[in-house]
């Protein structure tokens, strides 16, 4: 029984992440730092699927897996395997949009990394951020999901190292001072290459810790900001507010009736009929509140099945045929022929 429930957890936990995902200016960010480095921006668009047109449509929101694959494609067209180290060390707040504004027009630093704390969520929920302070310490946590942790440990330390390195970058850059922190605590075990880290980010580091985390002296908490403004917080944080209750993670329609689908799935993708009966409306009723917010349950069924057979592919568990019979389909064929529309690709060229 211990093993059925394991499995179960393991499932609940692939299907829930699903629903992850990243601003297109984080993702836009990663793909211009790399091409310093080498890289062709193009070329990574094509190579995840991302349209090179929406790099610059802030409103527009990358999936999980576009994320996992930016990251991935970076490091190698660049051949950097500390990528994520090197452009956090140029990070400004501009790779978190709004809240940057708001970081920048906060009181302290202390303040600014609260406001990021808070709204994070309206950039990402791949990530998060936590600020702890006591007697003697400042500290910024700064932790990927446990989901990309666990099964993509290579790219979730690669956002980890930029989130490191861009946190203490702009520290320096919100205050106007050189500011040094007293160590870095990093999860990873110690690299071969740990000598850059230290060169990177001027200061002690610990590996094979518990957290992710930059730890200040207590006082840099209080240290002004130098575009302090009273009248932007108040506009910035009313801003932000407002995109909070807008942001995936509130009850849309299409949001719930995504995670109904995804609460709802034991290998195979449910109808119409089946999550209209779970909702307590009718089909009718679904498809005419699906189109208000200009999608359909075909469209959202397809792009459930998309990113479950990336996923599943991705982990590199499963097979072709295998993957097929997860998501429902009783003749593998018919998968193929509906991942090449989908993709355009074959699902053996998913790595």
């Amino acid at each position: 029984s211990s093993r059925i429930y394991s499995n179960l957890r393991q499932k609940q936990i692939l299907f829930t992440s699903i629903i992850m995902w990243v601003s297109m200016s984080v993702i836009r960010d990663i793909i211009y730092g790399a091409v310093q480095y080498g890289a062709v921006a193009n070329n990574i668009c094509t190579a995840t699927g991302i349209p090179f047109d929406d790099l610059n449509k802030q409103e527009l929101k990358a999936t999980f897996t576009q994320g996992h694959l930016v990251w991935q494609e970076a490091v190698k067209q660049t051949g950097n395997e500390l990528l994520g180290l090197h452009i956090g060390s140029n990070t400004t707040t501009s790779i978190v949009g709004l809240v940057g504004h708001l970081m920048q027009s906060s009181g302290t630093l202390a303040q600014a990394f609260e406001n990021l704390s808070q709204y994070t969520v309206i950039i990402t929920d791949m990530f998060s951020y936590k600020t702890v302070i006591d007697s003697n310490t400042f500290c910024l946590y700064l932790e990927p999901s446990a989901y990309w942790q666990e099964h993509f440990p290579q790219t979730a330390r690669q956002a980890t190292d930029q989130a490191v390195a861009g946190a203490i970058n702009v520290c320096k850059l919100l205050t106007g001072r050189n500011l040094v922190a007293n160590r870095v605590e990093m999860t990873i075990s110690e690299p071969s290459n740990s000598g850059e880290y230290k060169r990177v980010l001027n200061t002690d580091i610990l590996f094979n810790q518990s957290h992710n985390r930059v730890v200040f002296d207590s006082s840099v908490a209080n240290l002004p900001i130098l575009g302090y403004n009273e009248d932007l917080l108040t506009l910035f944080k009313k801003l932000s507010e407002e995109a909070l209750l807008n942001a995936d993670n509130q009850p849309t329609f299409t949001n719930s009736l995504k995670k109904t689908i995804t609460g709802q799935f034991y290998n195979r993708i449910p109808q119409l009929e089946e999550v209209a009966a779970y909702m307590n409306i009718t089909a009718r009723t679904l498809q005419r509140r699906l189109q208000q917010e200009g999608t359909s349950f075909q469209k959202i069924s397809d792009e459930f099945k998309q990113e479950l057979a990336i996923r599943l592919l991705s982990l590199n568990k499963y097979t072709v045929n295998e993957t097929a019979y997860m998501l429902g389909y009783t003749e593998p064929a018919v998968f193929r022929r509906a991942f090449k529309r989908w993709t355009g690709k074959t699902p053996k060229t998913v790595k």
